[in-house]
């Protein structure tokens, strides 16, 4: 038999003993262990099945007191009896059986038939059948229990959510396909005010009122197509009529197959927010309106001032054209400089107005980073050099050279550091530092890092923390030295922030200060450092510098390069370093040397130096001098060379230096243009030279001030050309009507002016037959970009801002006129005449562009020119010998240079003369022809600059 009725405890009830005995005898012939306990009636059985618990009964159907039937009834009906019972009979009936069963027994014996194993199998079938209910009857009550647990929590739920719902600071609400309400929370049926059972059901139409929903109709038809809606509607609610701002959102209810079957609805009550906004509207309004009113001062107060300084700096400029005694000469020079000053000054305040009004905007364009620290460099080279200040330019090797940014605003904010620093400083050092800024990484965009150090008056904590703010200046005494409006560092921080970077300042009283500051550019295409220089790798070269930063510049620069370097502060130094390696057998293959760190002492130590060198049998390395133009013309005086050196002009950037390590050491060669030569007075004949190819032209002049009538007519006519004067813009109108367009080659145009203003006159000259293409140039004190777009827009072809300069009328003038006596504009046609393929304006120097990028600085207008001619007189002697003996390179690279110099010097014709030779050396065709042409130009350039320089008064080169 199984096991399953193994172990088990029973209880048997039956009044006869040889039926009881015999179930024993049953069980004990098939082994199997089972307890039996014995009763002899139903009360017996009852009280030990209430004493004890059994796993199975076993009961006859007649007993003395009770049949089996009603023993199972009361059996089951105590509480804690589970077991199953077996009904065992003799006399039974089928009736009886089902009885037994109905009651609850689990099986029905007959004691005629019953064995070992019938007996075992019933109390096995009943053991299990009683399990398998046991586990449905736990299963089942477990089941109900977790109903009854996830019921209560979807009560509480929902009761939370109904609380949520109800308390939620805006309305909710959800509205069937038809538009009835279904549901609206307590705070939309407060809102509006509708009880539970009156908004059950309610149109949409009635719950908004027909004005509002006719407002919301729209957004409701969208919601019902599945859209999901926002909209703002006011409305009107309360006895009171108090008026409310709602923001209604719609989110549809979509069903299984897509259909919008309604949609749900929360209103946000915006009514305090819709105020806020009505009244920062209100406020930008008024801040538009007191900008508007501040910029239309600033403009009226520009031009008001511009209009008497025109008069100021005009006539002093007329009076310097004229003969003077020296002490008037003088003293006329400080009043005109005074004023470009005072021009200055207002300049800045227009620059920080247009920030503050956010008007100013950033150019992106292509520009050389050393070319734009270069011209920094240049412009204060010769205050630097009048201070006798030690100026150093750290460009970090690993940047690249071209950029994609503004480069005219950040070297306005290069400028104004860089002129702060000089200002502030009257001994030691300034020092330009540009590198990668790490922490600004915001690809593809790069941040650069540019540093202005100086050893300074520096500041205190007080001064530093007001620096950046408007009209702080760094020195604030009653007595200060330093001049200026106090908000140059105010702009130059708005700049630094629109190029998405900042600035900051590190300074101690005496000790100096650092400003710091950061743009954010994109590298140019095709640029890369220049970190790859193959052809001067393992090199060795000896710096003498005495300065430690410029020479920790220049090692560092080198070492890029994978040339070898040492420095030394004195030649007495540098000769040790000569001696050392002489006695290693080896020598040095260049020698830079700063001609500030030699001093007349220490000619003789030098001559010792490469007399060394000569005597030890070894190459003379290439001598590589550094210099200010202050002490070029007194170079290495006493100093023996072999050959002459290579000169560069401080402060040298990576590209110079490099150029000159490329350059053959026998070569003479000055690689960088000189930068302050010696003074050349201005003069009048050279303006008249200037206005060469406009004699005869005829100008008509719009003006109203007298003063300014005076100012710019005296100056045209002294330069040759014909001005008829009239005072308003209707005289204009009518004498271009009378006269008619041709006898006018253009119209100087002012913008203010009383009867007919100056936008109006040109559009209506610009209306009248054959005078679309006469030139109107607007010369106005309006100086506002929005002045340069009305005067555009006009019809203005151009516009001269007042105090008007005499070089740029005459410049703006040969831009737009073809004079009647047959020169050529200054702005030449797109192909220019040509013999056998060569250019031949052989003439063509534009000073103009020359002074634009000196920034008007007409004294080194000149010195450069008169260096360039020192500098360039063989330049057609040298290139002739070198394709003689048939050195391309060196002819290549020379044209090369000049081509680039000389355009920077606005000398068009020999750049264009040396870009023809250049490309014909390169294709080996035409040489002789270009090279032929490039002594004419070149000739009749340096014999065009010399009469230039000699009718100004200036001392001509050689």
């Amino acid at each position: 038999m199984s096991d399953a009725a193994d172990g088990l405890k029973m209880l048997l009830v039956d009044d006869d003993d040889v039926d009881r005995e015999r179930v024993c005898r049953l069980l004990k012939k098939a082994e199997a262990h089972v307890q039996v306990s014995e009763a002899e009636s139903g009360v017996q059985a009852l009280k030990m099945i209430r004493a004890g618990a059994y796993d199975c009964i076993v009961l006859d159907h007649h007993l003395g007191d009770v049949t089996g039937a009603e023993l199972i009834r009361q059996i089951q009906s105590e509480p804690w009896q589970t077991c199953p019972i077996i009904m065992v009979t003799g006399a039974g009936s089928e009736s009886v059986a089902v009885q037994a069963l109905m009651e609850g027994a689990s099986d029905y014996l007959s004691k005629t038939q019953l064995s070992a194993d019938i007996l075992l199998s019933s109390i096995k079938r009943a053991l299990d059948a009683h399990r398998l209910r046991s586990q449905y009857h736990q299963t089942h009550a477990l089941l109900e229990q977790q109903v009854d647990q996830q019921a209560q929590a979807i009560r509480q739920s929902e009761k939370d959510l109904r609380a949520l719902v109800n308390n939620a600071p805006m309305a909710m609400g959800y509205w069937d396909a038809s538009l009835r309400c279904r549901f609206g929370n307590l705070c939309l049926r407060d809102w509006f005010q509708i009880g539970d059972r009156d908004l059950s059901g309610l149109p949409l139409h009635e719950f908004l009122g027909p004005s509002v929903y006719q407002q919301a109709r729209e957004y409701i038809d969208a919601a019902l197509q599945g859209q999901v809606q926002s909209f703002e509607v006011r409305c009107d609610l309360g006895p009171d009529q108090t008026a409310r701002w709602h923001l209604w959102q719609l989110r549809p209810d979509l069903a299984e197959d897509g259909s919008c079957v309604g949609f749900y609805a929360t209103i946000t009550n915006i009514t305090e927010q819709h105020r806020a906004r009505e009244a920062l509207v209100s406020a930008r309004d008024s801040a538009e309106s007191a900008a508007r009113a501040k910029s239309a001062f600033l403009a009226n107060m520009s031009h008001e001032i511009r209009t008497p300084m025109n008069a100021i700096v005009g006539f002093s400029r007329l009076v310097l054209e004229d003969a003077l005694p020296a002490g008037a000469r003088s003293y006329i020079e400080k009043l005109h400089t005074s004023s470009l000053a005072l021009m200055d000054i207002l300049d800045d305040v227009l620059d920080y107005s247009k920030i503050e009004a956010g008007f100013m905007h950033l150019e992106h364009t292509r520009f050389d980073l050393e070319d734009l620290l270069q011209r920094v460099a240049d412009l204060f080279q010769a205050r630097i050099e009048q201070k006798k200040l030690a100026f150093v330019v750290d460009l970090s090797p690993d940047i690249p050279k071209a950029w994609l940014g503004d480069p005219l605003r950040l070297s306005q904010v290069l400028t104004n550091l860089v002129g702060n620093a000089i200002k502030f400083t009257d001994k030691g050092y300034i020092s330009v530092k540009v590198e990668r800024d790490e922490d600004g990484s915001m690809a593809p965009s790069s941040c650069l890092r540019f540093s202005v150090e100086d050893s300074g008056i520096g500041m205190d904590e007080s001064t530093r923390s007001r620096l950046f703010e408007a009209f702080i200046q760094g020195d604030t005494s009653i007595t200060r030295r330093f001049g200026g409006t106090g908000l140059g560092l105010a702009i130059c921080k708005r700049l630094v922030n629109l190029m998405g970077g900042d600035i900051a300042v590190d300074s101690r009283l005496g000790e100096g200060s650092r400003f710091t500051f950061t743009v954010a550019v994109e590298p140019g295409n095709h640029s890369r450092p220049l970190d790859v220089a193959a052809d001067v790798a393992g090199r060795r070269m000896l710096v003498v510098d005495g300065n430690p930063l410029s020479c920790q510049v220049t090692l560092r620069q080198l070492k890029s390069w994978r040339v070898s370097a040492q420095c030394a502060h004195n030649v007495a130094t540098a000769l040790a370093h000569v001696e050392r390696f002489l006695r290693k057998g080896a020598q040095f293959d260049a020698l830079l040397i700063d001609h500030g760190a030699m001093s007349p002492a220490d000619v003789p130590a030098f001559n010792q130096l490469i007399e060394r060198i000569t005597q030890a049998g070894g190459r003379l390395p290439q001598v590589i001098w550094l210099t200010t133009q202050t002490d070029r013309r007194h170079l290495a005086e006493g100093v023996s060379f072999s050959s002459p050196p290579m000169v560069l002009t401080k402060p040298v950037l990576a590209s110079r230096l490099l150029e000159a390590l490329r350059s053959e050491p026998d070569r003479q060669e000055y690689a960088s243009a000189p930068h302050a030569p010696a003074s050349a007075p201005e003069g009048s004949d050279r303006l008249r030279h200037m206005a060469a190819p406009l004699q005869g032209a005829r100008i008509l002049l719009v003006e109203d001030n007298e003063l300014n009538q005076i100012v710019a007519r005296e100056f045209l006519t002294r330069c040759g050309l014909t001005v008829t004067t009239v005072d308003d813009g209707s005289q204009a109108v009518e004498l271009i009507r009378a006269a008619g367009p041709a006898n006018f080659d253009a119209i100087l145009m002012d913008m203010h002016m009383p009867v007919l203003d100056g936008l109006e006159a040109t559009r209506q000259i610009k209306a009248g037959p054959g005078c679309e293409d006469l030139p109107i140039i607007g010369m106005t004190a309006a100086v506002l970009p929005e002045d340069k777009d009305r005067c555009r827009a006009a019809g203005m072809v151009d516009h001269i801002a007042k105090p008007v300069i005499p070089e740029v009328v005459i410049a703006v003038l040969r831009k737009w006129v073809a004079a009647t006596n047959g020169h050529e504009p200054a702005q030449a046609p797109d192909a220019p005449r040509t013999e056998n393929g060569l250019i031949m304006d052989l003439a063509d120097i534009d000073l103009g562009a020359l002074r634009d990028r000196l920034h008007g600085n007409e004294s080194l207008v000149w010195k450069l020119l008169a260096a360039f001619i020192d500098q360039e007189h063989e330049a057609d002697v040298v290139l002739s010998k070198w394709i003689a003996e048939g050195d391309e390179s060196q002819a290549l690279r020379k044209a090369h240079d000049l081509k680039g110099s000389a355009a920077n010097l606005g000398l068009m014709g020999v750049s264009r003369a040396s870009a023809l030779l250049q490309q014909a050396i390169q294709l080996g065709q035409g040489v002789p022809e270009a090279e032929r042409f490039f002594k004419q130009v070149h000739g009749r350039c340096l014999q065009t600059l010399r009469n230039l320089l000699k009718q100004a008064g200036g001392n001509e080169p050689r």
